[in-house]
């Protein structure tokens, strides 16, 4: 019932609304909108034979910033509203084209059609634009030591860097996300800009069972719905094993035994010949 509920709520806010001789026929209003770019809000309608258009408004959170009255000249006129900068050269009486989105931007938008006497019909259509503004860079892993010893606890941080929202952050080790209980969560750092930076925890005992070849590898990915995904890695080494030909701790050759072997054979051989 309640799914049910949800599907009808979603159908009220698409449905398209027909006056006599006046037909809304699509509403386009992108989301997410990445900040600092371009976007174009599109209002689609249909008349009727004889029918003329009086004036199309446009809204934000119920505030008007656009009109076109294909009677008038200019026909454009714009209303000053934060955040909104109309590309009047662009626009025309079915779209609105918005230069450089910052991100007090999003809200709602509606766009309001309305046809001349005698008619006078009104159409309307809406939809939520969100407006984000994506990492810079990858993800940032801190504290980490090149060694640990066994039972030496590991103790690290990763840090997203700004974006809005907030990236998600999560950790793996051995390429398997890490056990919830061993991941510390902190509160969410807001910039004056308004951007936000997320931070995560990372708190284990390195045991024989996390060595893969004498090394352990854990990994911070960061991600923003499905626009965004970036990684950092990092390998750290166990005391009670040496790493086979690679880390900062071999020279990438195995070592040779025969240095260790040849007193051992020498004191074999006198022994011998003094028994002799």
């Amino acid at each position: 019932m309640a799914v049910a509920g949800r599907l009808a709520l979603s159908l009220l806010l698409l449905v398209v609304r027909d006056s006599a001789g006046l037909h809304l026929t699509r509403v386009s209003i992108p989301s997410p909108v990445q900040a600092g770019t371009r976007t174009m809000l599109s209002c689609f309608f249909k008349l009727n034979w004889g029918e003329t258009v009086y004036t199309v408004n446009w809204y934000r959170n119920g505030h008007e910033f656009y009109r076109f009255s294909p009677g008038e000249n200019p026909s454009i006129q714009t209303f000053s509203q934060p955040g909104i900068f109309v590309d009047t050269f662009a626009s025309n009486i079915t779209t609105v084209v918005l230069r450089s989105v910052p991100l007090n931007s999003a809200g709602r938008y509606r766009c309001e059609i309305a046809i001349e006497a005698p008619s006078y019909f009104t159409v309307q259509g809406h939809g939520d634009m969100a407006v984000i503004d994506l990492p810079s860079e990858g993800p940032r892993i801190d504290g980490a030591q090149d060694m640990y010893g066994i039972g030496e606890p590991v103790l690290i941080n990763c840090t997203s860097a700004p974006s809005r929202p907030a990236a998600s952050l999560t950790w793996y080790i051995n390429g398997e996300q890490a056990d919830p209980s061993l991941v510390s969560d902190y509160p969410i750092r807001r910039h004056r800009n308004g951007l936000e930076t997320s931070k995560i925890g990372l708190k284990f005992r390195l045991r024989h069972g996390h060595l893969r070849q004498g090394g352990i590898k854990v990994k911070c990915a960061a991600e923003i719905s499905a626009l965004y995904w970036k990684t950092h890695e990092r390998e750290m080494w166990g005391r009670t094993a040496e790493p086979m030909g690679a880390g900062p701790f071999s020279n990438g050759a195995a070592r040779d035994p025969l240095p260790l072997l040849l007193p051992l054979l020498l004191l074999s051989v006198l022994a011998i010949r003094h028994a002799a």
